[in-house]
């Protein structure tokens, strides 16, 4: 079962942005947030906005988080010649990463190799951010392909495709719609509990034939173990 965190104050959010988005500009901000490490794409991420800002798009990328690899990063923005489009802003606690991604996202990008469902994700789809991602782990099972942009992982010309397909401002407002109607959909309390009540519903005659098993196991062993004692008390 998901986790439910598509809480009501991040819903909130849903208005805000809704509101900057509108007005915001093709200066794009481009957030990754979370561990620094290999796995999660972010050297195939870097190359990628090289190649769009060397084609002449205006953005920003920003990157949210610690990890072994991060002067490995900074050497590599370096080398690709962006490090006035490059942001590295560190470790940020869980308040004040919700806060910047909802005053200062335009797009929230996760290019990992492998996922679980993460959270980062389930918060920027309850703001609304549109997303792009891979088809990693359990992402493919909450979100259609409608409300998010998929990419293969480790492809460089994925996520360049995908930069220029977010860029257009129409493109940016439906994907916000689709991701948050996905995200509460799925990752709400209220559909959570929903699905839950729903599940042991459906598996009661399991349970309950298990309980059953349990109880005549447990008082067999019970029976077991004290009949030997069963005589001498008797005997006294």
């Amino acid at each position: 079962l998901p986790s439910w965190t598509s809480t009501p104050s991040l819903q909130h959010l849903n208005t805000k942005f809704s509101e900057r988005i509108v007005s915001s500009s093709t200066n794009l901000r481009f957030v990754y947030c979370g561990w620094l490490v290999k796995e999660k794409g972010l050297f195939e991420l870097i190359s990628a906005f090289a190649k769009y800002i060397h084609s002449g798009f205006n953005g920003q990328l920003i990157i949210i988080g610690s990890g072994p690899i991060l002067s490995e990063l900074k050497q590599f923005v370096l080398e690709l010649s962006i490090t006035w489009s490059v942001h590295f802003l560190g470790q940020l606690n869980h308040s004040e990463t919700i806060n910047y991604l909802s005053d200062n996202a335009d797009v929230f990008v996760l290019p990992s190799y492998n996922e679980g469902i993460p959270n980062s994700l389930i918060e920027a789809g309850s703001i609304g951010i549109p997303s792009i991602v891979t088809r990693a782990g359990c992402i493919p099972d909450y979100y259609s392909s409608g409300s998010v942009i998929y990419v293969k992982p480790r492809s460089i010309s994925d996520l360049f495709s995908s930069f220029q397909q977010v860029t257009p401002l129409q493109t940016r407002l439906k994907l916000s719609r689709l991701i948050f109607a996905d995200t509460v959909s799925n990752f709400s309390t209220h559909s959570v509990v929903t699905s839950l009540v729903n599940f042991i519903a459906d598996q009661w005659a399991f349970f309950f034939s298990l309980f059953c098993l349990l109880a005549l196991f447990f008082r067999s062993h019970f029976i077991s173990i004290f009949t030997p004692f069963h005589g001498s008390i008797f005997l006294l």
